[in-house]
């Protein structure tokens, strides 16, 4: 009791998920942008904090 294979449905859905994959990709790439400024930006606040931290210790 097989399918009839119709490729037209298939290779609209197949575009369809790829679109989707590819949006998904571009999403996590900017999330992945966003938390590696983040982290620069928080351990930038880091080393000042600890230089600040040093200077308080010499005096």
């Amino acid at each position: 009791n097989k399918r009839p294979i119709d490729d037209s449905g298939d290779a609209k859905s197949m575009k369809g998920r790829i679109r989707e994959f590819k949006e998904t990709l571009n999403q996590r790439d900017q999330q992945l942008k966003n938390l590696e400024s983040l982290v620069t930006k928080l351990m930038l606040d880091l080393e000042k904090h600890e230089a600040h931290e040093e200077t308080f210790k010499k005096n």
